[in-house]
């Protein structure tokens, strides 16, 4: 698995935390960069993103968090 930056694969990703996590972590939605993992496959083609378990980091400090949003796949292919 490597991070990766979403947006590269991914244009229309959005990325939503509850009130909970953003208040547990101290987290600026809007001030963070993400990442999400990715798992290589047999050939390039099998490779997919995490998008449900983004990692978030601000002001030095990460966490992968849930994230809410409805169209946020475990596996998502990185090459449709």
């Amino acid at each position: 698995m490597a991070p990766a930056d979403p947006w590269r694969f991914f244009a229309s990703y959005e990325v939503q935390l509850d009130d909970d996590t953003i208040a547990e972590t101290g987290i600026d939605p809007e001030a963070a960069s993400v990442y999400v993992t990715v798992t290589a496959g047999e050939t390039p083609s099998e490779a997919t993103a995490n998008l449900r378990a983004p990692i978030v980091i601000a002001h030095g400090r990460g966490r992968q968090v849930a994230n809410q949003a409805v169209r946020a796949p475990v596996r998502a292919p990185l090459f449709a």
